[in-house]
């Protein structure tokens, strides 16, 4: 099945009702059972998992930012990233990149488009790998390309092995927030509202 991005608009105040909101949503129309606090288990790292031997194939990653959450569920390993527009300056870009990677960064017009969606890369892949932003960013290379179009709906990148096997990273524009999928599919994900 190819994975789906369930997302909601949300208030601080309201955080932890429509996270629950959102994880029984899409426990339910994507796995077919609620979403029950019981069966998860953090790993050693503080990834959120489900059981492996209770539920194979059965993954889900969730971001938040200041307005929005997301919720991705699949049938392959994943993490999300879900981001507001912010500034980066050159010293946390510098941080963060590897010394290709900043390269291109530089040779983009716009450092904060092109920010953003390198910390999203960045995030995506930490949280697919369930490592924690203890890595070391800078010694991670994304697939970042100097001709993308930062501006369209979705494009996908495609990594050469980061792990044992080839990775996409399916990369959204929503309201100017940026969501970014590192999954093991090359199926694009439906990205569906929840309005509650």
């Amino acid at each position: 099945m190819k994975p789906i991005i369930y997302f909601l608009s949300y208030q601080n105040d309201l955080f932890k009702i429509k996270k629950n909101e959102l994880l029984q949503y899409g426990f339910q129309h994507y796995f077919g059972f609620p979403y029950l606090e019981a069966d998860i288990f953090i790993e050693e790292n503080g990834k959120p998992v489900l059981s492996p031997s209770l539920f194979p194939h059965h993954y889900f990653n969730l971001s938040h930012s200041k307005h929005y959450m997301a919720l991705c569920c699949s049938d392959t390993a994943i993490g999300i990233d879900l981001e507001e527009p912010r500034k980066f300056s050159t010293h946390l870009l510098n941080r963060i990149s590897s010394l290709a990677e900043f390269e291109i960064i530089n040779s983009y017009p716009d450092q904060e488009k092109i920010g953003l969606l390198l910390w999203t890369l960045k995030e995506a892949y930490i949280k697919y790998l369930g490592v924690g932003l203890t890595y070391p960013l800078a010694d991670m290379q994304v697939p970042l390309k100097t001709d993308l179009n930062l501006d369209c709906d979705y494009f996908m990148l495609k990594s050469e092995p980061l792990t044992m096997k080839p990775l996409f990273f399916h990369c959204f524009q929503l309201n100017d927030y940026r969501i970014t999928l590192c999954s093991e599919t090359n199926q694009i994900p439906e990205l569906i509202q929840i309005k509650k």
